[in-house]
């Protein structure tokens, strides 16, 4: 396969639609991916907070059997990784 040549514009005097116009032909090349391809949505975690209340994501049961690594849920047994405190954003 060849080399894939992208033009961008030499002088940007409308810079918006210049810019525009190339970052169409950077997504059009493949070389860039469009914004919603950027935005990298990460699964939440659920976890054992000390000092709040807690609740199992699965039966949400309130009942934890804590030990020193993990919490077990009583009521379904779903294993919870323990934190000291959770910044929440």
């Amino acid at each position: 396969m060849g080399a894939r040549v992208v033009s961008f514009p030499a002088a940007m005097s409308d810079g918006s639609r210049a810019l525009q116009a190339a970052g169409q032909q950077l997504r059009a090349a493949g070389l860039f991916p469009a914004a919603e391809e950027l935005v990298e949505r990460r699964p939440a975690i659920p976890v054992f907070v000390i000092g709040r209340a807690n609740r199992c994501p699965d039966c949400h049961g309130e009942a934890f059997a804590v030990g020193r690594i993990t919490a077990e849920c009583c009521g379904c047994g779903l294993p919870l990784a323990i934190v000291a405190s959770r910044r929440i954003m």
